[in-house]
């Protein structure tokens, strides 16, 4: 929410609301939040406001921009003796 605040802001040229942290915070977050869903959170953002955030089965909510996924495992078919004893220490 941070970031669209303030890339709002940005957008908009109301550059005297912000300090240099809220600055330095939306040049970081730019490269890292550059994705297609992240646009399209924005875009609904701006019609309307915080509700974009809301769960995407929530009356109004866009279903496009929900982003599911499952975490899977795998035993790898290798060991990392090269390493010693330190694999796996950090």
């Amino acid at each position: 929410m941070r970031y669209f605040v303030t890339r709002r802001a940005v957008e908009q040229n109301d550059l005297a609301q912000l300090s240099v942290a809220d600055l330095n915070h939306f040049r970081e977050a730019r490269h890292r939040l550059a994705d297609p869903l992240v646009e399209t959170r924005y875009a609904r953002w701006l019609v309307v406001g915080d509700r974009a955030f809301d769960a995407p089965d929530a009356p109004g909510a866009d279903a496009t921009t929900a982003c599911h996924g499952h975490f899977v495992t795998r035993p790898l078919p290798f060991t990392y003796d090269q390493f010693g004893d330190l694999a796996g220490v950090s």
